[in-house]
């Protein structure tokens, strides 16, 4: 009957008090913890120890080795073989990862639209193992978090996305993104929780040490990108994290593209507008559009500020943000001038006029 991963970790947490007793170091199993990859590393540490009693054992010994001499060595033996058990557990639990995403980019590839596309993201990652993932769009080297999906509740899931939504929208050219879009790759980077390369607003709600992130490619350009900061399972991220989600995300790209994925437009989720995708209205403009936000729109449209925009509807400056915000998150777009942009697109004769056009006139009573 195969072994158990939890027997196997009985077995090296038996022997690291084992080894603690031999050095007269006191031995803490909370110190180490259950993670297979610390029991390993803990061991490895436990390895050299017991390696260097035993030769100092031996010279001492002559002119045959003492039998106290041959249980180091049959400890070192030992603790060998237990760590090879550990790696083949680690293999077999990667190779589960591996089937998993296989069968997460499968139902990646039957959504129907855009949308729905950027929502299910983060949550096929989350269920590869991971406390938290963020999908964002890189337009512009512009930052501004699309979806976000956390095991520890929907409030940090929110809180995430919110924060990866700040307007300004963050520019990633001091990043480390900035890496990842310029070399097309992955990224994995590692006490990061002081640095001023990672996002200020995201890091405050993630507490994070290290993250992955691996970009969507989609007509030789980083569209977007997702992110990982915690493997459930190494309560870390390391190199096989990075080559795992940069399989993965070069399976979703394809994904997208079979969606009609951008390619000419400035956003992921320009995509799912200028196609109709998902969209209930005859004139390409996202269904999920407000009629305050339509008006809005029209008023950005003209260049007003967000302070002229609520001193015209009598909102506060605030609401008139947020309603702005919100505009851009479902618009795909990075800044207010190609939010303008594309409500012109959409409607051809407000362009010529240089206004918002009649078709969005909408007041509300």
């Amino acid at each position: 009957m195969p072994e158990s991963a939890q027997e196997l970790t009985e077995h090296a947490h038996r022997i690291l008090e084992l080894v603690g007793c031999l050095s007269r170091h006191s031995y803490q199993r909370v110190d180490v913890g259950d993670r297979l990859p610390e029991l390993d590393a803990a061991l490895a540490r436990a390895e050299a120890v017991v390696r260097g009693l035993a030769n100092r054992a031996k010279r001492a010994s002559s002119p045959a080795p003492s039998s106290g001499v041959m249980d180091l060595f049959t400890l070192l033996a030992d603790i060998g073989d237990v760590r090879n058990r550990l790696l083949i557990h680690q293999l077999a639990g990667r190779h589960e990862v591996i089937h998993r995403m296989n069968a997460a980019l499968g139902r990646l590839r039957s959504v129907e639209t855009v949308q729905e596309f950027i929502d299910q993201v983060p949550v096929e990652v989350v269920n590869l193992g991971y406390v938290r993932s963020l999908y964002s769009s890189a337009e512009s080297m512009q930052w501004i978090a699309r979806s976000a999906h956390s095991t520890q509740g929907p409030e940090e899931s929110l809180l995430l996305l919110e924060a990866g939504q700040q307007d300004p929208l963050r520019d990633i050219h001091d990043l480390y993104e900035a890496e990842m879009v310029r070399e097309r790759q992955p990224i994995l980077r590692h006490g990061i929780r002081k640095s001023r390369r990672v996002h200020p607003e995201i890091i405050k709600v993630t507490e994070s040490d290290s993250y992955v992130a691996s970009p969507l490619i989609l007509g030789g350009q980083v569209r977007a990108f997702v992110s990982v900061d915690v493997n459930a399972e190494s309560g870390t991220v390391d190199a096989f994290d990075m080559e795992l989600m940069g399989l993965f995300t070069t399976g979703a790209a394809i994904a997208l593209d079979r969606l009609g994925g951008p390619r000419h437009l400035s956003s992921v989720v320009g995509a799912e507008w200028a196609n109709g995708a998902g969209s209930g209205r005859g004139d390409g403009m996202p269904s999920d559009l407000t009629r305050r936000e339509l008006e809005i729109l029209g008023l950005v449209a003209e260049g007003l500020s967000n302070a002229a925009i609520a001193q015209r509807l009598v909102i506060s400056e605030g609401t008139a943000k947020t309603h702005v915000k919100n505009i851009l998150r479902k618009l795909g777009a990075s800044n207010r001038t190609q939010a303008a942009a594309f409500l012109r697109r959409a409607n051809p004769a407000a362009e010529a006029e240089g206004l918002p056009g009649e078709r969005y006139p909408f007041r509300e009573m």
